[in-house]
C-alpha cells in the first residue's frame, strides 16, 4: 500500500499534534466556569431559605430593597441578577432581617450594564 506524503502529514496531525488553546477559548472556559458557579449557588436556594443564607451567595443590588422584595446579583458575576420575595419575620422591628424567609425567586437574568444600578424609585419632586 502506497501512502502519499500529504496523507501521512494529515494522519500525523490527527493522531499526535495538538493545537494550542486559543486565548478566546481560555476566556470562554473562564466565563463558563463563573456562570456555572453562579447557577450552582442559585440552585441551592429555595423557598424557606433565610435572607442570611441568600446573602452569603448573592449581594443586594443597589438601593430600594424592601422587607418583602429585594434584587440581588451574583457574587461570581455582577451581570447575573435575581429578584427575591420574602416573608418578613418582624417588619416593625427588623426591616431586612437576616431571618426573613424566601417565598419566591425569579430566574437568574442578565442585567446590562454589569454594574450596580440605582434601583430606587424616581423622585416625584425635583431636588432643591
Amino acid at each position: 500500500m502506497k501512502i502519499s506524503g500529504l496523507s501521512l502529514l494529515a494522519l500525523a496531525g490527527l493522531l499526535g499534534a495538538q493545537q494550542p488553546v486559543h486565548q478566546a477559548e481560555k476566556k470562554l472556559t473562564t466565563c463558563c466556569s463563573i456562570i456555572d458557579a453562579a447557577i450552582h449557588d442559585y440552585a441551592t436556594l429555595k423557598p424557606g431559605t433565610t435572607r442570611e443564607n441568600v446573602e452569603k451567595l448573592f449581594s443586594i443590588a443597589g438601593v430600594g430593597a424592601t422587607d418583602t422584595l429585594t434584587r440581588y446579583y451574583s457574587l461570581h458575576c455582577s451581570c447575573l441578577w435575581m429578584d427575591v420575595t420574602f416573608r418578613p419575620v418582624d417588619p416593625a422591628k427588623h426591616p431586612l432581617s437576616p431571618k426573613d424567609v424566601v417565598v419566591n425567586m425569579s430566574k437568574l437574568y442578565i442585567q446590562v450594564p454589569c454594574i450596580l444600578l440605582d434601583t430606587s424609585p424616581p423622585q416625584t419632586e425635583p431636588p432643591e
